[in-house]
C-alpha cells in the first residue's frame, strides 16, 4: 500500500524531479564559470568607478 502511493508519488512528479535534478547537475558543471563571470563584471565595474572618481577629483582641484 505504502509503497504503490510512493510509486503513484513519484511517477506524478517525474518531470519535475528530472528538471530539478538536471538544473541541479548544470548549476554545479558551471558555478565557477558564474562566479568568474560575475568576478569579471563587478572587476569592470568597479574600474570605471574608480576612473570617474577620479576625474570628479580632477576638476574639482581644477588640475
Amino acid at each position: 500500500m505504502f509503497q504503490s502511493i510512493c510509486i503513484r508519488a513519484f511517477s506524478d512528479l517525474w518531470p519535475y524531479d528530472a528538471l530539478i535534478f538536471m538544473s541541479f547537475f548544470y548549476y554545479l558543471r558551471y558555478r565557477n564559470y558564474w562566479r568568474a563571470q560575475k568576478i569579471e563584471t563587478f572587476r569592470k565595474v568597479n574600474f570605471l568607478r574608480v576612473i570617474r572618481e577620479f576625474q570628479k577629483r580632477k576638476r574639482r582641484f581644477g588640475e
